[in-house]
C-alpha cells in the first residue's frame, strides 16, 4: 500500500498538468473500491491511538459542512489516495489543541495555493525552509557566554617586552608581555604561563592578588575550569618610576600585569597518557576568536569567548558569601570541609588554601582524602606547609610532603584503624611542630589595597583538613572521628543537614553546631551533563594522570634541614619540571640490593595476607609501593626496631638469603614513620627468595626502582609497603617512537610477547566486562 501511495504522489508532482485537468474516470471506480478498506483500516487505527490524534477527528461539524458544500475541485474531486489510513499526519498534541482547524482550512483553500508535499517516511511533515510556527517549541540557542571583555590595543595596553626591559622592570628573563587592565575588565589566558601584578589588585580562581614581585605559576589545561582575571584596583604599585614613564604608564587607572613564558614540560603529559593530550594546546580556539596572537607568548592563549571543548571558573555565589564573611583569627584556626563526592569539595579547599594565603606566610594542609589528593598521589594521607598560591588542578602541583602514611588504596574501607591512627599521628605534628613554629618574624612582603606595607604572619600557620567523599555509614563515622581529632574552629559543610535550623537554606549561612565551631553550608557545584568536564574526563582518569605526573616530576633539591627524617622542616618541596622524553620503561632505575637496603617489606590491603615467602618477588614485580622511613625514640633509624613493630619481638630471619618479608604483617606505626613517596618497582631481578647470596652463587638480588624522590632521602627510606594500588596501564607502554610506536610494542618488543600485558580483547570465559544492572526490582518492590 505504501509503494502504491508513493507511487501516485510521485506522478502527481511529476506531471502537474494533470491536477488541473478533468477528472479520470477510473478515480472514482478506485474511490468507491477504497472505501470498506478505509474503514476498517481507521477502526484499528482508532484503537491504538486516541481520536485527537488523528487528522480528520474532533473537527467541529461547520467546517465539515462547509467542505462538502463547496463545488471547488480540491473539495469535491480530491484525491483516493488522501483519506488512506496509511498515510494519516500525525499531529502534536500542542499543535491540535493551538490549531485545532488547520488541516480543514487548508482542504478548503483556494486553487493558487501551492499543494501539500507528498508524504514519505524520510522527510519531515514541514519544509526544511519553512518557518517554524509561534505553538512549535524551539530549541533555546545557549548565549554565547563572553570570558575576554579586554580589547588589545598595541602599544596602549599591551606592550610585549624586550629582554632589556624585563630586566628594568625586576622580571626573569623569559619572554613576556605587559597588559593594562581597566577596573572590572576580564581576560582569560589558558595554557602555562608566569603571572606577575605589578599594579593594583586582580582576582583569579577565587583569589585576590596584590602587586608584588612574587611571580606565580599558573596551568590552564581543557580538563580543569580555566581561570578569568578580573582587574579589581588600581593600587598599589611596585612599577619602577623610570620604566613607567618609559611606557607612558604614570597615572594608568587600572591593573598592570606581566604574562611571561613558563617552561615546565607539562604537555609532555598529553604523551603518556593519551586521554590528556592536547590539554595545554588552546592554538586552534584562539585563532577562531582573535585574528592574530595577543601576548605573542609560547604556551599562553587569550580566549574571547566559552567553546564546548573547556569550562571557565565561576565562583559560586554561596562561597563568594563564605569567603567574604570569613574572618581567620590570629592564632591561624582549624578549617575542616567535608561534604559528598563531586560536590566540589576538593576544589573549595584548594579556594580556602589560596584565601588563607593571602593573610599568612603559611598555611598547613591536612589531606585525608584517599581517591582525589591535592598534592599527593592517591592512597596518601598527608600533611604539607604550603607558602605559594595553588594555581592549577592537582596534577601540575606534586608536592613533598612534611609527613605522610601509606595506606595503600583509594579508600579506607579495608583498613580504618590504619586510616585514622595515620590521621591522628600527622595531626599531632601540626600540633607540637607546626601550629606554632619557632621561626623569627618577618614573612613575604605584599602591598595592600590602602598602599602600607603588609607583612604576612609567621608566628601561626592555620589548617585546612581535606575529607573524603564517602558520607555514609562507615564512610560518615570515620569523617566524624577525624572531626573529633582535629577539633576544627570552621567548618564547611557540602551536605544537606536538615536537623540544623539555619536561615535561608541553600545559601552560604554561619551559624553554630552544638560545639562552639563557626559552621557554613555550601552549595555544590552543579555542572550540565554536557560538560566537557563531565564527558570527557572521570574521577579514575584525574587519579591516573596524578600517578604519571608524580612518577615522572622533577623536584629540586632539598635544604639540609629537610634531609633528616627525624625533623620537621617547612619547606616547601614542589615539583619545578617533567620529564617526560623517554616513558618509564626507559628511564635509567636505581638498583637496590635487598640484603643492604631494606629492612622489612610489608603487603596490606584485602587478600594479601595469604601471600606467602616464596611469591613476594612476583607480587613486587612492576608494583607501585610506599617508601617508608621508621625511627626510634632517639630519632635514630633502627632495623631492629623495625622488625620488632612486625610481631613484637626482633626477626630471626636470615635477611642475607631472602628477602625481609614476613607474612600477614602490619604496616608500620604511624607514629614512627613516615612516607616519603611512592616508587615504581619496575622489575624483580629473582623472584626465588631461598637463592643463595649474591657472593656464592652469582645471582644477582636487586630490586629496579624509579622514584622522583631526590636521593638525598632515600638513604633513610629502607621500609618497603605495596597496596592495593597498581601502575596504570598508561605507564607501562612505550610512545618513545611517536604514533606509530604505540603499535610496535615495549622497547622494541611485539605486543604478543610483552609480559603481564594484553593489549586488546580478553580471551577466555569471564574476560570480558561485566555489565551490572542497577535498574531491577526485587519483587517486594513491585
Amino acid at each position: 500500500m505504501l509503494s502504491a501511495i508513493a507511487a501516485r504522489k510521485a506522478a502527481q508532482a511529476a506531471h502537474p498538468a494533470v491536477q488541473n485537468a478533468d477528472p479520470i474516470p477510473e478515480v472514482s471506480t478506485m474511490e468507491q473500491s477504497s472505501e470498506s478498506e478505509e474503514e476498517n483500516v481507521r477502526d484499528s487505527v482508532k484503537r491504538r491511538s486516541p481520536p485527537s490524534r488523528l487528522v480528520g477527528h474532533g473537527r467541529n461539524k461547520k467546517h465539515k459542512n462547509a467542505r462538502t458544500s463547496s463545488p471547488r475541485y480540491f473539495a469535491a474531486k480530491r484525491d483516493a489516495f488522501q483519506n488512506q489510513a496509511d498515510v494519516v499526519i500525525i499531529e502534536s498534541d500542542e499543535e491540535n489543541a493551538s490549531n485545532p482547524t488547520s488541516t480543514d482550512a487548508s482542504s478548503s483553500t483556494e486553487d493558487h495555493l501551492p499543494v501539500e508535499r507528498p508524504w514519505s517516511p524520510s522527510v519531515p511533515l514541514h519544509d526544511e525552509d519553512e518557518e517554524p510556527t509561534k505553538d512549535e517549541p524551539q530549541t533555546p540557542i545557549p548565549p554565547i557566554q563572553t570570558l575576554t571583555t579586554f580589547k588589545p590595543a598595541p602599544n596602549r595596553n599591551v606592550f610585549h617586552l624586550s629582554p632589556a626591559q624585563l630586566q628594568e622592570a625586576n622580571l626573569s628573563p623569559a619572554l613576556g608581555a605587559l597588559l593594562v587592565l581597566s577596573i572590572a575588565e576580564t581576560i582569560c589566558i589558558a595554557g602555562t604561563y608566569q603571572l606577575t601584578v605589578l599594579q593594583g589588585m586582580v582576582s583569579l580562581l577565587g583569589t585576590n592578588l596584590s602587586a608584588s614581585t612574587t611571580t606565580h605559576r599558573v596551568f590552564a589545561p581543557k580538563s580543569s575550569p580555566l581561570p578569568v582575571i578580573e582587574a579589581l584596583s588600581s593600587k598599589p604599585s611596585v612599577l619602577n618610576t623610570e620604566f613607567s614613564h618609559r611606557l607612558g604608564l604614570v597615572g594608568a587607572s587600572g591593573a598592570v600585569i606581566a604574562i611571561q613564558e613558563l617552561r615546565t614540560g607539562v604537555q609532555g603529559l598529553g604523551h603518556v597518557c593519551k586521554i590528556f593530550s592536547g590539554d595545554f594546546d588552546f592554538m586552534q580556539e584562539e585563532a577562531r576568536q582573535w585574528e592574530e596572537k595577543v601576548l605573542q607568548v609560547p604556551g599562553a592563549y587569550v580566549l574571547r569567548t566559552k567553546e564546548k571543548y573547556y569550562e571557565p571558573h565561576v565562583l559560586p555565589k554561596s562561597w563568594t558569601a563564605t569567603f567574604k564573611n570569613l574572618d581567620p583569627p590570629s592564632t591561624g584556626g582549624v578549617y575542616f570541609v567535608k561534604g559528598a563526592k563531586k560536590s566540589g569539595k576538593s576544589t573549595f579547599a584548594r579556594t580556602l588554601l589560596n584565601r588563607l594565603l593571602t593573610r599568612f606566610e603559611r598555611v598547613a594542609y591536612l589531606e585525608c582524602d584517599l581517591g582525589q589528593s591535592e598534592f599527593t598521589p592517591g592512597g596518601m594521607v598527608a600533611l604539607h606547609v604550603i607558602e605559594d598560591y595553588c594555581l592549577g588542578p592537582p596534577f601540575t602541583h606534586p608536592t613533598i610532603p612534611i609527613a605522610a602514611h601509606y595506606i595503600g588504596g583509594t579508600s579506607p574501607r579495608s583498613s580504618p584503624a590504619h586510616y585514622l591512627a595515620s590521621v591522628q599521628a600527622l595531626f599531632q605534628t601540626f600540633e607540637l611542630d607546626i601550629r606554632n613554629p619557632l621561626l623569627p618574624c618577618g614573612g613575604r612582603v605584599d602591598i595592600s589595597t590602602e598602599d602600607e606595607l603588609l607583612v604576612r604572619m609567621s608566628d601561626s600557620i592555620p589548617l585546612v583538613v581535606n575529607t573524603m567523599g564517602w558520607h555514609k555509614g562507615l564512610g560518615a563515622d570515620l569523617t566524624q572521628r577525624i572531626q573529633d581529632i582535629v577539633q576544627p574552629t570552621h567548618i564547611f559543610d557540602f551536605c544537606v543537614q536538615k536537623s540544623w535550623n539555619h536561615k535561608n537554606i541553600g545559601n552560604a549561612v554561619l551559624g553554630y553546631e552544638q560545639t562552639p565551631h563557626s559552621y557554613a553550608q555550601i552549595d555544590p557545584i552543579v555542572l550540565s551533563p554536557a560538560s566537557p568536564l563531565h564527558t570527557q574526563y572521570t574521577p579514575a582518569d584525574r587519579r591516573v594522570i596524578n600517578i604519571l605526573s608524580y612518577l615522572h616530576a622533577m623536584f629540586p633539591p632539598l635544604s639540609p634541614e629537610r634531609v633528616e627524617p627525624s625533623t620537621v622542616s617547612l619547606e616547601q618541596t614542589t615539583v619545578t619540571s617533567w620529564r617526560t622524553a623517554l616513558p618509564l620503561c626507559s628511564q635509567p632505575p636505581y638498583a637496590v640490593d635487598w640484603q643492604t637496603a631494606l629492612d622489612r617489606i610489608v603487603l596490606v590491603g584485602g587478600g594479601t595476607e595469604d601471600v606467602t615467602p616464596a611469591e613476594v618477588g612476583h607480587v613486587l614485580n612492576g608494583a607501585l609501593v610506599g617508601i617508608v622511613s621508621s625511627w626510634g625514640a632517639d630519632g635514630v633509624i633502627s632495623p631492629e626496631k623495625a622488625m620488632e613493630d612486625v610481631q613484637g619481638q626482633p626477626s630471626s630471619q636470615d635477611l642475607s638469603s631472602q628477602m625481609p618479608y614476613v607474612q600477614c604483617a602490619s604496616p608500620p606505626i604511624p607514629a614512627s614513620s613516615t612516607c616519603i613517596g611512592l616508587a615504581l618497582v619496575r622489575s624483580v631481578s629473582h623472584c626465588s627468595p631461598l637463592a643463595a647470596p649474591r657472593t656464592t652463587a652469582g645471582v644477582e638480588k636487586e630490586l629496579h626502582v624509579l622514584t622522583p624522590v631526590p636521593p638525598s632521602l632515600l638513604k633513610h627510606a629502607r621500609i618497603l609497603v605495596k597496596g592495593e594500588m597498581e601502575l596504570p596501564v598508561w605507564g607501562m607502554l612505550d610512545y618513545s617512537g611517536g604514533e606509530d610506536g604505540w603499535k610496535k610494542g615495549v622497547t622494541g618488543v611485539e605486543w604478543e610477547k610483552v609480559p603481564y600485558l594484553q593489549w586488546g580483547k580478553g580471551e577466555g570465559v569471564g574476560a570480558e566486562k561485566r555489565r551490572v544492572r542497577r535498574n531491577l526490582m526485587r519483587k517486594a518492590q513491585m
